[in-house]
Protein backbone atom coordinates (compact mmCIF):
# COMPACT_ATOMS: atom_id res chain seq x y z
CA UNK A 1 0.00 0.00 0.00
CA UNK A 2 1.24 3.46 -0.85
CA UNK A 3 0.18 6.71 0.74
CA UNK A 4 1.17 10.26 -0.05
CA UNK A 5 -0.41 12.94 2.07
CA UNK A 6 -0.27 16.71 1.76
CA UNK A 7 -2.59 19.33 3.30
CA UNK A 8 -3.34 21.06 0.01
CA UNK A 9 -7.11 20.81 -0.08
CA UNK A 10 -7.22 24.21 1.63
CA UNK A 11 -5.54 25.91 -1.32
CA UNK A 12 -7.68 24.06 -3.88
CA UNK A 13 -10.88 25.11 -2.13
CA UNK A 14 -9.65 28.69 -1.94
CA UNK A 15 -8.93 28.63 -5.66
CA UNK A 16 -12.52 27.66 -6.31
CA UNK A 17 -13.69 30.42 -3.98
CA UNK A 18 -11.77 33.15 -5.84
CA UNK A 19 -12.37 31.83 -9.33
CA UNK A 20 -15.06 34.39 -10.05
CA UNK A 21 -12.71 37.28 -9.31
CA UNK A 22 -10.41 36.38 -12.17
CA UNK A 23 -7.44 36.50 -9.82
CA UNK A 24 -6.26 33.03 -10.74
CA UNK A 25 -6.54 33.35 -14.50
CA UNK A 26 -2.79 32.95 -14.93
CA UNK A 27 -1.21 29.57 -15.48
CA UNK A 28 0.66 29.38 -12.11
CA UNK A 29 -2.62 29.41 -10.24
CA UNK A 30 -4.35 26.92 -12.52
CA UNK A 31 -1.42 24.58 -12.01
CA UNK A 32 -2.20 24.45 -8.29
CA UNK A 33 -5.32 22.43 -9.11
CA UNK A 34 -3.13 19.66 -10.45
CA UNK A 35 -0.81 19.40 -7.46
CA UNK A 36 -2.61 16.42 -5.97
CA UNK A 37 -2.07 14.44 -9.16
CA UNK A 38 1.46 15.76 -9.70
CA UNK A 39 2.54 14.57 -6.27
CA UNK A 40 2.03 10.96 -7.36
CA UNK A 41 4.26 11.55 -10.37
CA UNK A 42 7.00 13.80 -9.01
CA UNK A 43 7.41 12.24 -5.59
CA UNK A 44 8.33 8.54 -5.62
CA UNK A 45 5.77 6.36 -3.94
CA UNK A 46 6.72 5.32 -0.47
CA UNK A 47 6.18 1.71 0.43
CA UNK A 48 4.04 1.17 3.44
CA UNK A 49 6.42 -0.60 5.83
CA UNK A 50 5.35 0.81 9.19
CA UNK A 51 2.29 0.23 11.30
CA UNK A 52 1.39 3.90 10.93
CA UNK A 53 0.79 6.14 7.92
CA UNK A 54 3.77 7.75 6.21
CA UNK A 55 3.48 11.40 5.14
CA UNK A 56 5.48 13.22 2.48
CA UNK A 57 5.61 17.02 2.47
CA UNK A 58 6.89 19.43 -0.13
CA UNK A 59 10.14 21.23 0.79
CA UNK A 60 9.75 24.61 2.45
CA UNK A 61 11.21 26.52 -0.51
CA UNK A 62 8.63 24.94 -2.84
CA UNK A 63 5.83 25.75 -0.41
CA UNK A 64 7.02 29.36 -0.14
CA UNK A 65 7.19 29.65 -3.91
CA UNK A 66 3.60 28.43 -4.21
CA UNK A 67 1.98 30.24 -1.29
CA UNK A 68 3.63 33.59 -2.12
CA UNK A 69 1.55 33.70 -5.31
CA UNK A 70 -1.73 33.71 -3.41
CA UNK A 71 -3.65 36.92 -2.62
CA UNK A 72 -3.41 38.28 0.90
CA UNK A 73 -6.97 37.28 1.76
CA UNK A 74 -6.15 33.64 1.01
CA UNK A 75 -2.91 33.82 2.99
CA UNK A 76 -4.88 34.79 6.09
CA UNK A 77 -6.88 31.58 5.61
CA UNK A 78 -3.68 29.59 4.99
CA UNK A 79 -2.33 30.66 8.36
CA UNK A 80 -5.25 28.87 10.00
CA UNK A 81 -4.54 25.54 8.23
CA UNK A 82 -1.58 24.44 10.34
CA UNK A 83 1.35 25.79 12.35
CA UNK A 84 3.77 25.02 9.53
CA UNK A 85 1.92 27.25 7.09
CA UNK A 86 1.60 30.02 9.67
CA UNK A 87 5.34 29.85 10.29
CA UNK A 88 6.19 29.77 6.58
CA UNK A 89 3.98 32.73 5.68
CA UNK A 90 5.57 34.78 8.47
CA UNK A 91 9.19 33.96 7.63
CA UNK A 92 11.55 36.66 6.28
CA UNK A 93 12.10 34.69 3.06
CA UNK A 94 8.36 34.50 2.42
CA UNK A 95 7.75 38.19 3.19
CA UNK A 96 10.48 39.30 0.79
CA UNK A 97 9.15 37.11 -2.03
CA UNK A 98 5.52 38.04 -1.39
CA UNK A 99 6.24 41.80 -1.44
CA UNK A 100 8.15 41.39 -4.70
CA UNK A 101 5.25 39.61 -6.39
CA UNK A 102 2.19 41.38 -5.03
CA UNK A 103 0.48 43.79 -7.40
CA UNK A 104 0.05 47.35 -6.09
CA UNK A 105 -3.29 49.13 -6.00
CA UNK A 106 -4.25 52.68 -5.05
CA UNK A 107 -5.51 53.53 -1.57
CA UNK A 108 -7.75 56.59 -1.57
CA UNK A 109 -9.00 58.35 1.55
CA UNK A 110 -11.91 60.71 0.89
CA UNK A 111 -12.73 63.50 3.34
CA UNK A 112 -16.03 65.37 3.47
CA UNK A 113 -16.08 68.65 5.44
CA UNK A 114 -19.46 70.28 5.97
CA UNK A 115 -19.92 73.97 5.13
CA UNK A 116 -22.59 76.51 5.97
CA UNK A 117 -22.94 79.85 4.17
CA UNK A 118 -19.49 79.45 2.72
CA UNK A 119 -17.86 78.78 6.11
CA UNK A 120 -16.60 75.54 7.61
CA UNK A 121 -19.12 73.91 9.90
CA UNK A 122 -19.01 71.13 12.44
CA UNK A 123 -19.01 67.70 10.89
CA UNK A 124 -16.51 65.55 9.14
CA UNK A 125 -16.96 62.26 7.29
CA UNK A 126 -14.33 59.97 5.80
CA UNK A 127 -14.33 56.91 3.59
CA UNK A 128 -11.53 54.72 2.26
CA UNK A 129 -11.36 52.94 -1.09
CA UNK A 130 -9.04 50.66 -3.04
CA UNK A 131 -8.66 51.28 -6.78
CA UNK A 132 -7.60 48.23 -8.74
CA UNK A 133 -7.81 47.10 -12.34
CA UNK A 134 -7.60 43.57 -13.68
CA UNK A 135 -5.52 42.32 -16.59
CA UNK A 136 -8.56 42.88 -18.84
CA UNK A 137 -8.51 46.57 -17.95
CA UNK A 138 -11.75 46.66 -15.96
CA UNK A 139 -11.84 48.80 -12.84
CA UNK A 140 -12.61 47.48 -9.39
CA UNK A 141 -13.37 50.00 -6.65
CA UNK A 142 -13.66 48.49 -3.19
CA UNK A 143 -14.89 50.44 -0.21
CA UNK A 144 -12.99 49.34 2.87
CA UNK A 145 -15.12 48.21 5.76
CA UNK A 146 -13.23 49.06 8.91
CA UNK A 147 -14.10 48.19 12.47
CA UNK A 148 -15.51 51.06 14.48
CA UNK A 149 -12.45 51.28 16.70
CA UNK A 150 -10.25 51.35 13.59
CA UNK A 151 -11.63 54.68 12.43
CA UNK A 152 -8.99 57.34 12.99
CA UNK A 153 -9.85 60.48 14.97
CA UNK A 154 -11.94 62.67 12.69
CA UNK A 155 -11.47 65.86 14.69
CA UNK A 156 -7.77 66.02 13.83
CA UNK A 157 -8.18 65.19 10.12
CA UNK A 158 -5.34 62.64 10.09
CA UNK A 159 -3.31 62.66 6.91
CA UNK A 160 -2.35 59.57 4.97
CA UNK A 161 1.42 59.83 4.56
CA UNK A 162 2.67 56.55 3.18
CA UNK A 163 2.23 52.80 2.97
CA UNK A 164 4.56 49.83 3.17
CA UNK A 165 3.95 46.08 3.10
CA UNK A 166 0.21 46.46 3.59
CA UNK A 167 0.52 48.93 6.47
CA UNK A 168 -0.83 52.47 6.12
CA UNK A 169 0.85 55.33 7.98
CA UNK A 170 -1.36 58.21 9.15
CA UNK A 171 -0.35 61.37 10.99
CA UNK A 172 -2.18 63.70 13.35
CA UNK A 173 -0.62 66.34 15.60
CA UNK A 174 2.11 64.68 17.64
CA UNK A 175 1.12 61.13 16.68
CA UNK A 176 1.53 58.46 14.04
CA UNK A 177 -0.92 55.62 13.41
CA UNK A 178 -0.21 52.30 11.70
CA UNK A 179 -3.19 50.47 10.19
CA UNK A 180 -3.59 47.24 8.24
CA UNK A 181 -7.12 47.35 6.76
CA UNK A 182 -7.05 43.65 5.89
CA UNK A 183 -6.19 42.30 9.35
CA UNK A 184 -8.11 45.17 11.04
CA UNK A 185 -5.13 45.91 13.29
CA UNK A 186 -4.00 49.36 14.32
CA UNK A 187 -1.54 50.95 16.73
CA UNK A 188 -0.50 54.50 17.57
CA UNK A 189 2.64 56.08 18.97
CA UNK A 190 4.05 59.51 19.65
CA UNK A 191 6.46 61.30 17.35
CA UNK A 192 8.91 64.08 18.22
CA UNK A 193 8.22 67.59 16.97
CA UNK A 194 8.96 69.71 15.05
CA UNK A 195 9.84 67.35 12.25
CA UNK A 196 8.54 65.36 9.34
CA UNK A 197 8.54 61.89 7.81
CA UNK A 198 11.50 60.90 5.66
CA UNK A 199 10.23 57.43 4.78
CA UNK A 200 8.35 54.29 5.79
CA UNK A 201 10.14 51.18 4.55
CA UNK A 202 10.76 47.45 4.93
CA UNK A 203 14.35 46.54 5.82
CA UNK A 204 14.48 43.09 4.25
CA UNK A 205 17.90 42.03 5.56
CA UNK A 206 16.62 42.50 9.12
CA UNK A 207 12.97 41.67 8.47
CA UNK A 208 11.86 44.93 10.09
CA UNK A 209 9.47 47.73 9.18
CA UNK A 210 10.95 51.12 9.98
CA UNK A 211 10.12 54.81 9.95
CA UNK A 212 12.84 57.35 9.17
CA UNK A 213 12.13 60.73 10.75
CA UNK A 214 13.83 64.13 10.47
CA UNK A 215 13.75 66.32 13.59
CA UNK A 216 14.31 70.03 13.11
CA UNK A 217 17.27 71.37 15.13
CA UNK A 218 16.89 74.99 16.17
CA UNK A 219 16.33 77.63 13.49
CA UNK A 220 19.35 76.87 11.32
CA UNK A 221 17.56 74.55 8.83
CA UNK A 222 19.45 71.47 10.04
CA UNK A 223 17.94 68.10 10.94
CA UNK A 224 18.72 65.14 13.17
CA UNK A 225 17.49 61.74 12.06
CA UNK A 226 15.71 59.07 14.07
CA UNK A 227 14.44 55.57 13.27
CA UNK A 228 11.37 53.94 14.75
CA UNK A 229 11.28 50.16 14.31
CA UNK A 230 7.79 48.67 14.55
CA UNK A 231 7.79 46.65 17.74
CA UNK A 232 10.73 48.45 19.38
CA UNK A 233 8.48 51.23 20.75
CA UNK A 234 11.18 53.89 20.81
CA UNK A 235 12.91 56.42 18.56
CA UNK A 236 16.59 55.69 17.96
CA UNK A 237 18.89 58.50 16.88
CA UNK A 238 21.19 57.49 14.02
CA UNK A 239 24.73 58.68 13.49
CA UNK A 240 24.26 60.95 10.51
CA UNK A 241 25.44 64.49 9.88
CA UNK A 242 22.97 67.32 10.35
CA UNK A 243 21.59 67.84 6.87
CA UNK A 244 20.27 71.15 5.50
CA UNK A 245 18.21 69.28 2.89
CA UNK A 246 14.56 68.40 3.08
CA UNK A 247 11.86 67.32 0.65
CA UNK A 248 9.69 70.25 -0.42
CA UNK A 249 6.05 70.16 0.69
CA UNK A 250 4.20 67.15 -0.71
CA UNK A 251 7.41 65.29 -1.60
CA UNK A 252 8.01 63.19 1.50
CA UNK A 253 7.44 59.68 0.03
CA UNK A 254 10.75 58.20 -1.16
CA UNK A 255 11.47 55.85 -4.05
CA UNK A 256 12.82 52.60 -2.60
CA UNK A 257 15.11 50.31 -4.60
CA UNK A 258 18.47 48.56 -4.23
CA UNK A 259 18.30 48.77 -0.44
CA UNK A 260 18.12 52.57 -0.43
CA UNK A 261 15.60 55.38 -0.08
CA UNK A 262 15.65 58.26 -2.58
CA UNK A 263 14.10 61.74 -2.35
CA UNK A 264 13.98 64.93 -4.37
CA UNK A 265 15.44 67.51 -1.98
CA UNK A 266 16.64 71.08 -1.96
CA UNK A 267 18.09 73.44 0.59
CA UNK A 268 15.49 73.86 3.32
CA UNK A 269 16.23 77.57 3.52
CA UNK A 270 15.46 77.97 -0.20
CA UNK A 271 11.91 76.64 -0.38
CA UNK A 272 10.96 78.02 3.05
CA UNK A 273 12.00 81.50 1.90
CA UNK A 274 10.46 81.06 -1.57
CA UNK A 275 13.81 81.19 -3.37
CA UNK A 276 14.72 79.20 -6.53
CA UNK A 277 15.63 75.64 -5.56
CA UNK A 278 18.71 73.79 -6.78
CA UNK A 279 17.29 70.29 -6.37
CA UNK A 280 19.26 67.08 -5.98
CA UNK A 281 18.55 63.51 -4.96
CA UNK A 282 19.21 62.46 -1.37
CA UNK A 283 19.96 58.76 -0.82
CA UNK A 284 19.76 56.80 2.44
CA UNK A 285 21.31 53.33 2.57
CA UNK A 286 19.34 51.06 4.89
CA UNK A 287 22.15 48.75 6.00
CA UNK A 288 24.82 51.40 6.61
CA UNK A 289 22.31 54.08 7.74
CA UNK A 290 24.23 56.66 5.73
CA UNK A 291 23.17 59.58 3.53
CA UNK A 292 24.73 60.83 0.32
CA UNK A 293 23.72 63.08 -2.58
CA UNK A 294 23.11 61.95 -6.14
CA UNK A 295 22.83 64.30 -9.13
CA UNK A 296 19.51 64.44 -10.94
CA UNK A 297 19.13 64.65 -14.73
CA UNK A 298 19.88 68.16 -15.95
CA UNK A 299 19.30 67.82 -19.68
CA UNK A 300 15.57 68.06 -20.32
CA UNK A 301 13.36 69.27 -23.15
CA UNK A 302 12.45 72.37 -21.15
CA UNK A 303 14.84 74.48 -19.17
CA UNK A 304 12.71 75.84 -16.38
CA UNK A 305 10.90 73.65 -13.87
CA UNK A 306 10.54 73.55 -10.12
CA UNK A 307 10.48 70.89 -7.47
CA UNK A 308 6.68 70.57 -7.74
CA UNK A 309 7.06 68.76 -11.07
CA UNK A 310 9.75 66.24 -10.04
CA UNK A 311 9.05 62.69 -8.89
CA UNK A 312 11.12 59.58 -8.20
CA UNK A 313 9.92 55.99 -8.67
CA UNK A 314 11.35 52.50 -8.40
CA UNK A 315 11.20 50.84 -11.82
CA UNK A 316 12.19 47.27 -11.01
CA UNK A 317 15.72 47.51 -9.62
CA UNK A 318 16.30 50.89 -11.27
CA UNK A 319 15.61 54.43 -10.13
CA UNK A 320 13.33 56.48 -12.39
CA UNK A 321 13.16 60.28 -12.44
CA UNK A 322 9.91 61.79 -13.79
CA UNK A 323 9.43 65.44 -14.60
CA UNK A 324 6.01 66.86 -15.43
CA UNK A 325 5.79 69.98 -17.58
CA UNK A 326 2.40 71.44 -16.75
CA UNK A 327 2.49 73.99 -19.58
CA UNK A 328 3.31 71.56 -22.37
CA UNK A 329 1.45 68.61 -20.89
CA UNK A 330 4.53 66.39 -21.15
CA UNK A 331 6.34 63.97 -18.87
CA UNK A 332 9.96 62.91 -19.24
CA UNK A 333 11.12 59.68 -17.62
CA UNK A 334 14.85 59.17 -17.03
CA UNK A 335 16.45 55.92 -15.80
CA UNK A 336 19.59 55.87 -13.64
CA UNK A 337 22.00 53.44 -15.30
CA UNK A 338 25.11 53.98 -13.17
CA UNK A 339 25.06 54.93 -9.49
CA UNK A 340 28.80 55.65 -9.34
CA UNK A 341 28.81 58.24 -12.11
CA UNK A 342 25.22 59.40 -11.75
CA UNK A 343 24.58 58.61 -15.43
CA UNK A 344 20.94 59.03 -16.50
CA UNK A 345 19.28 57.93 -19.73
CA UNK A 346 16.10 59.43 -21.16
CA UNK A 347 13.72 56.46 -21.49
CA UNK A 348 10.35 57.98 -22.40
CA UNK A 349 8.94 61.34 -23.43
CA UNK A 350 5.19 61.29 -22.86
CA UNK A 351 2.87 63.79 -24.50
CA UNK A 352 -0.34 63.65 -22.50
CA UNK A 353 -2.25 65.89 -24.92
CA UNK A 354 -1.36 63.87 -28.01
CA UNK A 355 -1.94 60.45 -26.52
CA UNK A 356 -4.88 58.33 -27.55
CA UNK A 357 -8.03 59.78 -25.93
CA UNK A 358 -6.27 63.08 -25.09
CA UNK A 359 -9.44 64.72 -23.76
CA UNK A 360 -9.09 62.93 -20.43
CA UNK A 361 -6.03 65.03 -19.58
CA UNK A 362 -6.62 68.06 -21.82
CA UNK A 363 -7.50 70.38 -19.01
CA UNK A 364 -6.35 73.92 -18.07
CA UNK A 365 -5.56 72.65 -14.57
CA UNK A 366 -2.99 70.13 -15.69
CA UNK A 367 -0.86 71.33 -12.79
CA UNK A 368 -3.25 69.40 -10.51
CA UNK A 369 -1.76 66.05 -11.51
CA UNK A 370 0.03 63.79 -9.04
CA UNK A 371 2.22 60.96 -10.28
CA UNK A 372 1.48 57.93 -8.10
CA UNK A 373 3.54 54.96 -9.32
CA UNK A 374 4.98 53.08 -12.28
CA UNK A 375 4.07 49.40 -12.59
CA UNK A 376 4.09 47.04 -15.58
CA UNK A 377 5.00 49.91 -17.93
CA UNK A 378 2.00 51.90 -16.72
CA UNK A 379 2.16 55.32 -15.08
CA UNK A 380 -0.65 55.97 -12.60
CA UNK A 381 -1.79 59.59 -12.24
CA UNK A 382 -4.12 61.18 -9.72
CA UNK A 383 -5.94 64.00 -11.51
CA UNK A 384 -7.90 64.90 -8.38
CA UNK A 385 -11.50 65.83 -9.27
CA UNK A 386 -11.13 64.08 -12.63
CA UNK A 387 -10.12 60.79 -11.02
CA UNK A 388 -7.28 58.30 -11.43
CA UNK A 389 -5.77 57.67 -14.87
CA UNK A 390 -3.30 55.13 -16.25
CA UNK A 391 -0.84 56.07 -18.99
CA UNK A 392 0.74 53.12 -20.85
CA UNK A 393 4.36 54.08 -21.48
CA UNK A 394 4.90 51.94 -24.58
CA UNK A 395 1.49 52.26 -26.26
CA UNK A 396 1.13 55.99 -25.58
CA UNK A 397 -2.48 55.55 -24.44
CA UNK A 398 -4.42 56.97 -21.50
CA UNK A 399 -7.20 55.18 -19.64
CA UNK A 400 -9.39 56.57 -16.88
CA UNK A 401 -9.83 54.21 -13.94
CA UNK A 402 -12.39 56.30 -12.12
CA UNK A 403 -12.75 58.74 -9.29
CA UNK A 404 -14.14 58.93 -5.79
CA UNK A 405 -17.82 57.95 -5.63
CA UNK A 406 -19.08 61.42 -4.79
CA UNK A 407 -22.68 60.19 -4.51
CA UNK A 408 -21.87 58.58 -1.17
CA UNK A 409 -21.57 62.05 0.39
CA UNK A 410 -24.68 63.58 -1.20
CA UNK A 411 -26.77 62.86 1.90
CA UNK A 412 -24.45 64.95 4.09
CA UNK A 413 -25.52 68.24 2.48
CA UNK A 414 -23.20 71.03 1.42
CA UNK A 415 -19.52 70.54 1.94
CA UNK A 416 -16.01 70.25 0.59
CA UNK A 417 -14.76 66.90 -0.65
CA UNK A 418 -11.03 66.21 -0.84
CA UNK A 419 -9.01 63.04 -1.23
CA UNK A 420 -5.48 61.71 -0.92
CA UNK A 421 -3.95 58.72 -2.73
CA UNK A 422 -0.97 56.49 -2.01
CA UNK A 423 0.23 53.26 -3.65
CA UNK A 424 -0.74 50.27 -1.52
CA UNK A 425 -0.48 46.47 -1.47
CA UNK A 426 -2.86 44.09 0.25
CA UNK A 427 -0.96 42.14 2.88
CA UNK A 428 -1.58 39.46 5.51
CA UNK A 429 1.23 40.79 7.71
CA UNK A 430 0.44 41.58 11.32
CA UNK A 431 1.76 44.25 13.64
CA UNK A 432 4.24 43.16 16.34
CA UNK A 433 2.42 42.30 19.56
CA UNK A 434 4.63 44.67 21.54
CA UNK A 435 3.07 47.64 19.71
CA UNK A 436 -0.23 47.02 21.45
CA UNK A 437 1.25 47.46 24.94
CA UNK A 438 1.58 51.22 24.37
CA UNK A 439 -1.67 51.71 22.53
CA UNK A 440 -2.86 55.28 22.14
CA UNK A 441 -6.54 56.19 22.16
CA UNK A 442 -7.86 56.59 18.61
Amino acid sequence: MYLVYFPFWGIISMLNTHKSDGVFADMPFRCLRWIWEILYVVIPAIEYSYPHETSVYLPDDVMINILSRLPAESLLACQKVCKQWRSLTSSPCFIRLFLQRVTPVIFMRVNFIRTSHGMLADGHETASFLFDHTTSGTLKIQKLKLKEDLMLPGDNYPLILSSCGGFLLFASPGRYYIVNPLTQEHAGFYRPEPGYLRGFFYHSSRNEFKILYALRVGNNYLHEHYIYTLGANNWRKIKAPHLPYSPPPGKSAPAICNGSLHWIVCQTSDWENDRPCLCNILVFKMDAEEFFLLPRPWETSWKKFGYQTMNLFALGDSLAFCNLNCTLGMIEVHILEDYASGFWVLKWTLDLRRAERPAVVDHPKLVSVKLLLIHNEELWLDCYERGVYVYHLERNTVRRLGGPPWSLFAAFGRGIVTHDCVPYVRSHLRLPESMFTQKLPL
